[in-house]
């Protein structure tokens, strides 16, 4: 059994979502203060991985709704497009 304790990220830039550990984000979020990185991901839940899974897959609809408005200049339209 996982006893970790995960967090998802919300990308507004990319649009995107990823899981990560807590620890790991936490590093990278320091790291990137340290090294004065920008960053633009932002914790939107917490918790078992299949927790942050289930929140990620609440959301998807209103990604995919912003990502239809962002049109030919998202990296994300050239990805879809590329397919």
């Amino acid at each position: 059994m996982d006893n970790q304790t995960y967090v998802l990220e919300w990308s507004k830039s990319q649009n995107a979502t990823h899981i990560h550990e807590l620890e790991l984000a936490l590093e990278k979020n320091l790291s990137a203060f340290v090294g004065d990185i920008k960053m633009d991901y932002i914790a939107l839940a917490q918790g078992t991985r299949e927790h942050c899974e289930f929140v990620r897959n609440s959301i998807v609809p209103k990604l995919r709704q912003r990502e239809s408005c962002r049109g030919p200049d998202s990296i994300q339209y050239h990805r879809r497009r590329n397919r």
